[in-house]
């Protein structure tokens, strides 16, 4: 589910400084309906992608609070758009929710208190380097073997 921040200009091209938050799921689909019923050109100024709606009616509910000084109706805003979007990423971050993408682009994933500190993929990455390195080890030295053989674990798990 996505929240964005469309900015309405003049005829002549000049930003208004008038944008509205809200939520879509087909951002192109809503995009064509503003367009339709706002008597100025409306523009998509800034979409972020959430991984469920209820977080993106959360972060556009609590985003809407924060804008409540410069609301003019409803969803509508008298801000620069940046500051619509800044304001979306800070209610996200106080709320604990990670953005998906912005603008499009995919946002690396955030890690939270309780996930794993390496994933699957990773630690066999990691097991598998380790072991390599045992082995080139014994083979200068001669006499050290990988850990395996000497009973040793060799298992890597992240603290709890």
């Amino acid at each position: 589910m996505n929240v964005y921040v469309v900015s309405l200009r003049s005829e002549a091209g000049r930003e208004l400084r008038m944008c509205k938050v809200g939520i879509a799921n087909d951002i192109e689909r809503r995009l064509a309906d503003i367009r339709t019923s706002s008597p100025f050109p409306a523009d998509l100024a800034h979409l972020f992608k959430f991984r469920e709606r209820r977080i993106a009616y959360s972060i556009e509910r609590r985003t809407h609070e924060l804008l409540a000084d410069c609301r003019m109706n409803g969803e509508w805003f008298r801000c620069e758009p940046s500051r619509a979007a800044g304001t979306i990423e800070a209610a996200a971050h106080e709320l604990h929710y990670t953005i998906i993408a912005r603008n499009g682009v995919r946002v690396g994933r955030v890690k939270r208190p309780g996930d794993p500190l390496f994933t699957r993929e990773q630690i066999m990455a990691m097991r598998q380097s380790m072991g390599e390195a045992l082995n080139a080890t014994s083979m200068q030295h001669g006499g050290l073997k990988p850990a395996e053989t000497l009973g040793m674990e060799t298992t890597l798990t992240p603290p709890a």
